[in-house]
């Protein structure tokens, strides 16, 4: 398995990596389960480690699904980092998506100590 991490690296951005590890959930997600809705408030990031993710968004009151996120994708990092709203709707298209979240509040509690 690579080494993503440089032992060369400064102490301070290793703690804030190992922070972030330290504070990841594991999540899944059943066939046609919302992750967010159009306008909701996201409270997490989501991590797709396996399966897929579909986006949409509304066109004359019908769902219109345009971009399939798959494994190796994160979502709703820049509606947690910047506190917006989702602007998509993201659902779960196989039959069971598997990941990891970060909730917003640890998240943006980093930003402190960090």
């Amino acid at each position: 398995m690579p080494c993503y991490l440089n032992v060369d690296m400064d102490d301070e951005f290793r703690d804030f990596i190992f922070a972030i590890l330290m504070m990841i959930e594991p999540r899944f997600l059943r066939h046609n389960e919302k992750l967010y809705d159009e306008l909701e408030t996201v409270e997490d990031m989501f991590f797709i480690m396996s399966g897929s993710v579909d986006v949409a968004f509304k066109i004359n009151n019908k769902r219109v699904f345009v971009v399939r996120l798959r494994s190796g994708k994160s979502v709703g990092g820049y509606y947690c980092a910047f506190n917006e709203p989702s602007e998509y709707l993201y659902q779960c298209r196989s039959n069971i998506a598997e990941g990891y979240m970060l909730r917003k509040n640890e998240l943006l509690g980093l930003k402190d100590d960090y």
